[in-house]
């Protein structure tokens, strides 16, 4: 689906896992250790999503809508910042190929918060995409 298309190009960036100082890229939540999360690390994670059909009621596209999120641990948004340079141009305007169908991924709008949890301070810096999956390649 539209989550593995997305974890599959950022993984695919030599310049993001050394930043992430590995493939630090999860689905919905990241690991925690002794209840500690480990970061920097990117969380891609479905928000919602639709068929699309034609008048005839004919369906023609499948989209997901996803966040991509850079998080970091501290009070500054520097890291969170530096990473997420990395991340959106992999991102911006991607029309490629999946399992046989074509695939365009547009950026729908921003994200930026701060997060206390457990007295850790965790900055998001991201982007919420639209993944669309039509016809054949």
């Amino acid at each position: 689906g539209g989550r593995a298309y997305i974890q599959g190009i950022l993984t695919g960036s030599s310049s993001l896992v050394t930043a992430l100082g590995g493939t630090a890229i999860y689905a919905d939540i990241a690991p925690q250790t002794q209840g500690t999360v480990t970061t920097p690390h990117i969380v891609v994670t479905f928000v919602g999503g639709a068929a699309d059909s034609n008048a005839k009621g004919n369906q023609f596209a499948l989209e997901g809508i996803f966040d991509v999120k850079s998080v970091t641990k501290g009070m500054g948004y520097g890291e969170a910042a530096s990473i997420w340079n990395i991340v959106a141009p992999l991102l911006e305007g991607v029309k490629g190929t999946a399992a046989g169908t074509r695939v365009w991924v547009t950026r729908q709008g921003a994200i930026d918060y701060t997060e206390n949890e457990g007295g850790e301070i965790y900055r998001h810096v991201g982007a919420q995409y639209r993944v669309a999956v039509c016809g054949t390649a």
